[in-house]
């Protein structure tokens, strides 16, 4: 990611500042006061990335950052433009606020994010919700998750000195972040988890195969089995034996059965044959009663048809009856409705004259209407006119008192001694411009001879800092001189030390140098059996260690005296320029007049102000007031003519007429004449009603005469018919022949029960005669008794012996079962094993579980930070001038392998714990650790290119020399095509780096 373009609205301390980092060098320093808001151009980045502060504003919340100054109605919010790989992105994103809603009421605007790409120079805008927008941002474009941008693009104060003093669990919780380990975690979480199932179903089956040898081994288990099964193959032969001779009895058991039963049949069909002829008499009266029956089945139609007509002539005559009754109550009501013809054709008439009179009460109502509408309409012409009147009055003394106002601004600016007469508001007004004008021009002036007063005082300072470092540089350098010829001296007696111990000891040295069966260089032997021993110690390390000390002390000469020169320079060239200054203005003097110049500037720039203002309202008073006068003359000529109308429509209206009373009387009037046309209307509906309903039943009176007339005759027809055929018949009369009468079903019933009778009893003549035999009852029932006794014996035995069977028949499948389920589980257990082998040993190298007690993303953490320490040392011992490397210390503890770091210094050549740096030794460490970060990243994360790096770390902690190595090296990170940003104080980086911005009271510009 490479920044083109950053604005903030109402941002931090910001109201509408832009940055064009194309206008930027590769390098660039944010410079200015503490509190100006350098810081808040990074959080501004960061903020419109992903909607999170850097650094210690982590915690804060999202609106924290808006302006106090800005009005509740204004928006606050970033808006960044940058690329990546080449692609231009733009992200707008706003703060939270708060407002007061229509109700009075607070209420929260949240965050909004909006994302647009460049393509054929136009911005195309990405749909989707803010969460959506988000992910998009972090994962397909920035592709870096915020806390590895907040650790290795934007790198802010103190970041990587909090992460330099971490313990090793602290250290851990942060590599994670950077170098997520999600995929590697679910790998092991996931293989942890299958062998765990492993595990447990190994553990299951063990104790499953414990529980089935918990009382017998397996080989006794067998060997009983095998038992049981010979004494189940007897058993089950005897039992067959048994079997048959069962069946053979039951076999003859059923013949002798077969017999005794026919016997016993025969006997019952007997008694039932002669059950059935003691019914011989019933059968013949049944035979007859159907016979007569039959007879008489040839009378029911007509009988039944001759009954039917006489119940339909009845029921004629009765109708007939009540339709006489109800003509004559139909005749009687006509009569009566008629009587009241001569009372309604009066009311007629007087309808017709009502309706007269209410249309020319109408035609008055409308007069008096219009009268009263046009006295309204002068009423309210009269109300609009004074309105009207009222406010171009006030109209015209509001502009007379912005014109007083100006004319007083004006004389309280002259301290009252202003002719207020003499003048006008526009000759007022130029008048103030002209103080303003000359305030300002005193404000300039007393800016300039503030500003050489201020940077008198500045090379005074500067001067005396300087001085202060030249004493101090001039003491380092004789510190440093002396420390060299301390060391020079000590090196020049551990060699004449060491010349005297090798005089000494020479034959001690040969010794060292004899190997066996080589020959002596002094006495020619090939045998050494009492080699020559030294005579003390040899001080050859002490005298490598001391020209190393040598080499470090001449080194730290070296640079004192450089840097003592440079001191010395810098202090002649401060104390110079302070001379330049001699004879400048007092400091605080000039900062009172400066104070009191801004002072005057800024009152007569306020009343200037508010007397402009005042004027720019006047062209608008002064046409407010010209229309409000129009509409004055407007209103009177309405009212001229609303009372010319008035007074023409009173002509035709009467004197004692008025509204009211016209309406009552029309109202009573149409209520009279309403209730007449209902009585009208009613009388003729129910006149219409009694002629209609009288036609009505008068035709149907005639028609049930005639339907009478007819059923009377076909009734008589028939009973005559009926008593032509009975006298021809057996029957004496209709009532005989309904007697001996049965319905059709019931003459089938009584046939079938004859027939029925007939056909059983010659059933069982036939059966009886084939039962017939010459068995012996009693012989046939001892025969039956003997042969159960035999059976029953026989079974019991059987019963007995099919229990025992089937009870060693259970007890050997249960042995065979759990032989089988042995078996089983043992093969189950042997391929478990033998497939999951090689999981199980990597589930306990994964965990932990191996010879050096780490667990595998604690390793590959280490691996990571191994590389970044790596990439670290290569600059901090640039920085360092050699002095100090970091080293990952070896701990034996469980937990954290490979993630304690310490410091080494070659100057002792012992570790260093971290937390015992000073201020620049701890910036030297966090600046290569984070750039070492950078680095790894990038390297590991393909596709991720960092183009950008923006720091917030004290380079004030570092001396002069040390500072231009930091440069140099951000200088070659720069030269890799990346925009480097630095937050600084420190003014010596001013000078080299050139490409700058500056904040300054919520002002930003690029120098």
């Amino acid at each position: 990611m490479k920044p083109i373009e950053l604005s903030m609205r109402n941002f931090g301390p910001f109201e509408n500042e832009t940055i064009d980092f194309e206008k930027l060098g590769s390098m660039f320093l944010v410079r200015g006061n503490t509190g100006s808001g350098k810081t808040t151009i990074f959080d501004a980045i960061s903020y419109a990335l992903y909607g999170k502060y850097t650094g210690a504003r982590q915690s804060l919340q999202k609106k924290a950052l808006r302006s106090h100054f800005a009005p509740e109605s204004a928006e606050s919010y970033v808006t960044f433009t940058f690329s990546v790989d080449g692609a231009q992105f733009r992200i707008q994103r706003t703060l939270p606020s708060t407002y007061t809603n229509r109700n009075g009421k607070e209420s929260q605007k949240e965050s909004v994010v909006t994302l647009e790409a460049a393509k054929n120079g136009e911005w195309i805008s990405f749909p989707g919700k803010n969460n959506e927008t988000d992910a998009k941002i972090e994962k397909n474009i920035i592709k870096l998750p915020f806390d590895e941008f907040n650790k290795i693009v934007v790198l802010p104060q103190g970041e990587f000195a909090k992460f330099l003093r971490q313990n090793s669990t602290e250290r851990s919780e942060t590599l994670k972040k950077i170098f997520p380990l999600e995929n590697i975690t679910k790998t092991v979480e996931a293989i942890t988890a299958k062998t765990k199932e492993v595990r447990k179903e190994l553990s299951l089956i063990e104790n499953q195969i414990s529980r089935i040898e918990a009382d017998s081994t397996i080989e006794e288990i067998e060997k009983k089995a095998s038992e049981l099964k010979n004494e189940l193959e007897a058993g089950n032969k005897e039992f067959s034996a048994l079997s048959t001779f069962v069946s053979e009895k039951k076999s003859i058991l059923s013949e002798t059965d077969s017999k005794i039963k026919k016997i016993e049949q025969a006997r019952e069909i007997e008694e039932k044959i002669k059950t059935l002829k003691s019914q011989e008499k019933e059968i013949a009266e049944k035979s007859r009663r159907l016979k007569e029956a039959k007879k008489a089945q040839d009378f029911v139609a007509l009988i039944t048809k001759t009954e039917n007509l006489e119940k339909h002539a009845e029921q004629i005559e009765e109708k007939l009856l009540s339709a006489n009754l109800s003509v004559k109550k139909n005749e009687e009501k006509v009569s009566a409705i008629e009587k009241h013809s001569e009372e309604i054709a009066a009311l007629e008439e007087k309808n017709k004259d009502d309706e007269k009179k209410l249309s020319e009460l109408e035609k008055k109502l409308t007069l008096i209407t219009e009268l009263e509408a046009e006295r309204k309409n002068l009423s309210d012409a009269k109300s609009r006119l004074l309105s009207a009147s009222q406010k171009a009055e006030r109209t015209k003394n509001e502009k007379e008192s912005i014109e007083k106002n100006i004319i007083e601004i004006l004389a309280a600016e002259n301290d009252g001694t202003a002719e207020k007469t003499s003048q006008d508001s526009s000759s007022a007004l130029r008048a103030l411009l002209e103080k303003k004008h000359e305030k300002e021009t005193c404000e300039k002036e007393a800016e300039n001879i503030f500003e050489k007063a201020e940077n008198a005082k500045k090379a005074r300072e500067e001067a005396l800092k300087a001085a202060e470092l030249f004493s101090s540089a001039e003491k380092e350098y004789l510190r440093a001189e002396k420390n060299l010829s301390a060391t020079k001296e000590i090196l020049s007696e551990l060699e004449e030390r060491q010349r005297l111990y090798e005089e000494n000891n020479r034959a001690a040295v040969i010794a060292l140098t004899l190997k066996k069966g080589v020959p002596c260089p002094v006495c020619g032997s090939t045998e050494h059996p009492s080699p020559a021993k030294a005579s003390s110690v040899s001080l050859s390390d002490k005298i490598e260690s001391q020209k190393e000390n040598k080499k470090r002390c001449e080194k730290e000469f070296e640079e004192a005296q450089r840097n003592f020169m440079a001191a010395k320079a810098r202090a002649e060239e401060k104390k110079n320029q302070a001379g330049q200054f001699e004879y400048a203005e007092d400091y605080e003097k000039a900062l009172r007049k400066l104070e009191s110049a801004k002072a005057e500037r800024k009152r007569a720039s306020e009343s200037y102000d508010r007397a402009k203002k005042y004027n720019e309202s006047l062209p608008q008073l002064t046409k407010r007031f010209s229309e409000e006068t129009e509409i004055v003359a407007n209103e009177a000529a309405n009212v001229s003519r609303f009372e010319g109308s008035v007074c023409e429509k009173e002509k035709n209206v009467g004197k004692n007429d008025n509204l009211p009373s016209v309406q009552k009387e029309i109202s009573l009037l149409r209520m009279i004449f309403s209730s007449d046309t209902d009585k009208i209307s009613d009388f003729k509906k129910k006149l219409d009603e009694a002629r209609n309903s009288l036609i009505s039943v008068r035709g149907e009176q005639k028609q049930l005469e005639e339907a009478s007339r007819t059923a009377l005759e076909e009734k008589e027809k028939a009973i005559s018919e009926l008593s032509e055929k009975i006298k021809l018949s057996d029957f004496e009369s209709r009532d005989e022949i309904k007697k001996n009468s049965l319905s059709i079903k019931e003459q089938d019933n009584l046939q079938n029960f004859i027939e029925n009778w007939k056909s059983e009893l010659k059933s069982n003549e036939t059966l009886f005669e084939s039962l017939k035999t010459a068995e012996n009852m009693e012989e046939l029932k001892k025969t039956k008794d003997e042969i159960q006794k035999n059976i029953s014996e026989t079974e019991s035995k059987a019963e007995w012996l099919l229990k025992e069977n089937q009870k060693k028949s259970g007890e050997l499948a249960n042995f065979t079962k759990t032989i089988d389920d042995y078996k089983k589980l043992e093969e189950k257990r042997r391929e478990i094993s033998g497939a999951n082998e090689t999981l199980i040993l990597l589930s306990k190298d994964l965990t932990g579980d191996n010879p050096k007690n780490i667990q595998f993303a604690d390793w590959i953490l280490a691996m990571h930070l191994a590389e970044v320490i790596d990439y670290a040392n290569i600059r901090l011992h640039e920085l360092s001038m050699g002095r100090y490397q970091f080293t990952i210390e070896k701990t034996t503890n469980r937990g954290n392998h490979g993630l304690d770091i310490a410091i080494n210094d070659a100057f002792t050549g012992q570790n260093r714990n971290p937390a015992t740096l000073s201020g620049g030794e701890t910036f030297q460490a966090s600046i290569s650790l984070a750039l070492a970060m950078t680095d790894t990243v990038e390297s590991h994360s393909g596709g991720i290119k960092l183009e950008s790096l923006f720091i917030d770390e004290g380079f004030g902690t570092l001396d002069s020399a040390a500072l231009k190595t930091a440069v140099a090296i951000l200088k070659k990170i720069e030269m890799s095509n990346k925009k480097v940003g630095i937050i600084s104080h420190v003014e010596a980086l001013q000078g080299e780096i050139p490409s700058q911005i500056s904040v300054e009271r919520g002002h930003i510009e690029i120098v």
